[in-house]
């Protein structure tokens, strides 16, 4: 974080991000775990709603935050602002967390993780970069066999490892593959979601990137409250009826933002992305409950 503050320029930036990225991936499995050794199974749920809200609420407030201190200050400190939070982190997680005394001799699968890396590495590139170069283009198509090389390459080497890197077998497991298909559509949906509604107000409707964040603020809040509400009746009841509630929150608020255009009001704008928010707070801790 303290490198993407003093990044030069754009390609050193994306470098530096991608350093960030190896640190952010590492955290995210590493508390589910945690989460699922420490509470017991009737719990699971609230917990797992609990720290939904770190995982859904910071991507949600961070363009108010951010925007605020880009139009005020510099973008500079959306970089800096990490470090402080970050020193906090980790002297908390010296104090609270336990050392594992368990010994793992496991032998890392080099394969397929190269593999894996050469699929989804050459794959996000082309889907990133076909707009702009053309999806019939050499580059673009080139791309796209390399990631099928590799993802055929990968499989192979899965299915002949001792130890895979990925252990596919876990997909024959029926509720398992189901809730990591939802996960990914939810992700889809999210993610593009977070990323459009902000480029789209600020560069059509002309709105400050302050003004812009504000706009998810109430999202932000909305998907708070829910993740423990959503996560406690995992626990109580089938999972399945958050995850449809929230599956329907979710279609309903992304059908209803692609009809966002100049005439569309703040209030309207709103009430979309909260009717988002309810989406995203119902189903990730029961779908997360479930692929666990």
């Amino acid at each position: 974080s303290i490198l993407c503050g003093v990044a030069w320029n754009v390609d050193v930036l994306i470098i530096f991000r991608i350093i960030q990225g190896i640190g952010a991936g590492a955290l995210i499995p590493v508390a589910m775990v945690i989460i699922f050794e420490v509470f017991p199974p009737e719990e699971r749920g609230l917990a797992m709603g609990v720290y939904g809200i770190g995982a859904t609420f910071g991507p949600a407030v961070g363009p108010t935050l951010g925007g605020y201190l880009t139009e005020h200050f510099s973008w500079h400190l959306i970089f800096y602002i990490n470090v402080p939070i970050g020193l906090f982190g980790i002297f908390l997680a010296g104090i609270i967390l336990h050392a594992d005394k368990r010994k793992r001799l496991i032998q890392f699968d080099y394969l397929g993780f190269l593999t894996m890396s050469v699929f989804l590495g050459t794959l996000l590139t082309a889907l990133s970069q076909g707009q702009r170069e053309g999806w019939t283009s050499f580059y673009i198509l080139s791309l796209f066999a390399v990631a099928v090389f590799g993802l055929v390459s990968f499989l192979w080497a899965e299915h002949v490892a001792r130890r895979p890197f990925i252990d596919l077998s876990v997909y024959k497991i029926f509720p398992h593959t189901m809730a990591t298909l939802v996960f990914i559509i939810q992700g889809f949906g999210l993610y593009g979601s977070v990323f459009l509604i902000p480029l789209y107000f600020e560069s059509i409707l002309d709105y400050t990137p302050l003004q812009a964040g504000l706009l998810m603020l109430p999202m932000a809040l909305v998907v708070a409250v829910v993740l423990p509400l959503a996560g406690r009746m995992t626990d109580r009841m089938d999972g399945r009826i958050p995850v449809t509630l929230g599956v329907l929150f979710s279609v309903l608020a992304l059908y209803w933002l692609s009809f966002v255009d100049l005439r569309t009001s703040e209030t309207t704008a709103y009430l979309m992305l909260i009717v988002r928010g309810l989406g995203i707070g119902f189903i990730f801790p029961a779908i997360m409950n479930f692929a666990l």
